[in-house]
């Protein structure tokens, strides 16, 4: 919502999700969930995170 702070925007429209909260963290999670941090190789063999 283009707020400096996540409260900012629970605060003005949490309201709205009031009866959907299961459904919408359900959702997050998994979407959370299929995020990976990947490492890579260097030229030299340390490994760098990319």
């Amino acid at each position: 919502m283009g707020h400096a702070k996540i409260e900012t925007t629970k605060n003005i429209y949490g309201h709205l999700f009031a009866q959907d909260r299961a459904t919408i963290l359900d959702a997050l999670n998994e979407a959370v969930s299929r995020l990976h941090a990947y490492e890579e190789t260097g030229d030299n063999g340390d490994e760098a995170v990319a």
